[in-house]
């Protein structure tokens, strides 16, 4: 069975634990959710995309899930005027 597209490579990725790095990006978990959530500093427009996955619309609980093309996307095109210190050093040095 020959496929065009390449499954092996996950479309989202979950926002890593507590003390841990992202394995694709190696951003820290605050870092990332600087990127993921409105805030005054990116106009209320978040610039990486993300999706929240509850069990049922009731749950107080779910797994955030970030768009894995938007977050390499952001850091590679990216100004870094918004956003952490961290962040801005990440795309100035890339």
């Amino acid at each position: 069975m020959n496929h065009s597209t390449d499954t092996s490579i996950a479309s989202f990725i979950r926002i890593p634990r507590p003390g841990k790095r992202c394995p694709v990006t190696q951003l820290s978990r605050s870092t990332i959710y600087e990127l993921i959530t409105p805030r005054a500093a990116n106009n209320y427009k978040p610039p990486v995309v993300s999706h929240l996955m509850k069990t049922s619309r009731y749950s107080k609980r779910g797994a955030r899930l970030i768009d894995r093309e938007s977050l390499l996307s952001y850091i590679k095109d990216g100004d870094g005027s918004s956003g952490s210190k961290a962040t801005r050093n990440l795309v100035e040095t890339a």
